[in-house]
């Protein structure tokens, strides 16, 4: 998913289980703001490959948020270091549902990690991140990548990607990235696609 902070839009919708989004036409809340009233009491923060992770939640269970990290790292070690070297900010905020299991907002270069994302296995947690990683990609390291994609017309396999229970809640205008997004994290999965979108990355990656 991508979040803004002028127009609300429904979110990350990839496989089963991974659909996300504000309600349509709301406002996506600013990720620079406490979650849910949290204070800076329940508030953690630690540091990976120069990336500032913050969790508002799972603070006093030192297994979850053990795990937690763990299942960040291992995403992270699945993509290329360029796609997510210089990430401001990646929260896992627990919490409220308004953004879903999470959300890449480009005018902070900041990803959130909501409740639909902490309710989720080891390896979905990891598609879902690497699924926002890849909206990254398309705003910030591979810019030109993404206009390539659009070329090819590659968006057209946007309801191969895409599970069917949550593809009516994005616009037409939004299928080339969220195709782009979810093909990327497929790839890195090494998850079952269309071979033209295995392809494009084999190419790039």
């Amino acid at each position: 998913m991508v979040g803004t902070e002028t127009s609300g839009n429904y979110g990350h919708a990839g496989r089963p289980g991974e659909v996300g989004g504000s309600a349509p036409g709301g406002a996506a809340p600013n990720p620079h703001q406490n979650v849910d009233g949290l204070g800076e009491d329940s508030y953690g923060e630690s540091n990976y490959r120069g990336i500032k992770l913050i969790s508002y939640d799972n603070i006093g269970d030192k297994d979850k948020a053990f795990q937690n990290a763990h299942d960040i790292k291992n995403a992270l070690d699945k993509a290329p270091q360029k796609d997510y070297e210089g990430l401001k900010e990646l929260y896992v905020t627990g919490g409220g549902s308004w953004l879903g299991s999470s959300c890449y907002f480009p005018e902070h270069d900041s990803l959130l990690l909501m409740d639909g994302w902490l309710s989720k296995t080891s390896d979905e947690r990891e598609r879902s991140l690497l699924h926002e990683i890849g909206h990254r990609a398309q705003f910030v390291t591979r810019k030109q990548d993404f206009v390539d994609f659009r070329t090819h017309g590659l968006k057209k396999y946007f309801y191969d990607v895409i599970d069917s229970k949550y593809s009516d809640n994005y616009k037409p205008s939004q299928h080339a990235g969220e195709t782009f997004a979810q093909s990327y994290a497929l790839y890195l999965c090494n998850i079952k696609q269309p071979e033209e979108l295995n392809q494009f990355w084999r190419d790039r990656l």
